[in-house]
């Protein structure tokens, strides 16, 4: 679709699995947007908790959500997909059920969709509060301090080549569907780094749009699954092995450097080691 003017319609899609206490707030959140998504859809996982019975209250008061009660516990990665078959618009905004959108962020961000049509995401900032401590850390991209479109040339060299291998703004990224699709989406092998791998594919192939300010409000545990999984060892190396693979497949050798996927095995198992 390079080059192809389409209407940037926005869906948020909010994976639950009992976070009924937090769910409310992510809503809110989506729901004060000066610009309201064409599409909201709650995806709820087998919670065990009251979370169906809160979301169907807060039907009630935004009608335009969508409940999905899934039964099974399939996992957040898996619900993640599904996802891209539930919602028909353009663009795709994943939404934790413990996270909330920052004000004002997607009439900001469909702007900038406007401006540049080809970009494959949109990414900025993620504001994170430790859950345990309190303590804020805004993260985002060093050195990017406007609102502006990141070529894939750009991407690699300034963000790729510069920052922390394991470094992802997932949370912080809006998604066009039909690139998402096209890299074949979140990778469960991939576990934590799976929405990494997708966003820096896409920007490869598409180029990227970045917002200097926060995307989302995210709050993070130490019990959270991308901390977990983040720090074990075992399956780390997996997800090293199987990122090597995927980029030096036909599919992705194109888009990542020989040299550069070199570099980022090595720099991965080095940082791996100082945990």
């Amino acid at each position: 679709m390079r080059g192809e003017v389409m209407n940037n319609t926005l869906g948020t899609f909010i994976p639950n699995y009992n976070h009924g206490h937090l769910i409310e707030r992510a809503l809110s959140g989506v729901f004060d947007q000066e610009l309201i998504p064409d599409q909201v859809i709650v995806y709820d996982d087998g919670s065990t908790d009251n979370s169906v019975e809160i979301v169907k209250r807060l039907q009630k008061k935004w009608p335009q959500i969508t409940l999905i009660e899934g039964g099974k516990n399939i996992g957040g990665i898996h619900v993640s997909r599904k996802g891209m078959d539930l919602i028909q618009t353009r663009w795709i905004n994943y939404l934790a059920a413990d996270d909330a959108p920052a004000s004002g962020i997607f009439a900001k961000a469909m702007a900038m969709a406007d401006k540049y049509p080809d970009a494959g995401i949109i990414m900025g900032q993620m504001r994170i509060t430790h859950e345990q401590t309190g303590a804020v850390k805004v993260t985002g991209v060093q050195g990017w301090d406007e609102p502006q479109y990141v070529s894939p040339d750009r991407f690699l060299n300034e963000y790729m080549r510069t920052h922390l291998p394991n470094h992802g703004l997932g949370s912080g990224t809006l998604w066009r569907k039909d690139a998402l699709v096209e890299c074949g989406g979140f990778r469960a092998d991939l576990f934590s780094w799976c929405d990494t791998f997708a966003a820096r594919a896409m920007a490869l192939e598409y180029g990227a749009i970045y917002l200097p300010y926060p995307v989302v409000e995210k709050g993070y545990s130490e019990t959270c699954y991308s901390h977990r999984m983040g720090r074990d060892m075992d399956v780390m190396l997996k997800v090293i092995d199987r990122g090597v693979q995927l980029m030096r497949s036909e599919q992705f050798r194109n888009l990542f450097p020989a040299s550069y996927v070199y570099g980022w095995r090595r720099d991965y198992i080095k940082f791996l080691e100082q945990l």
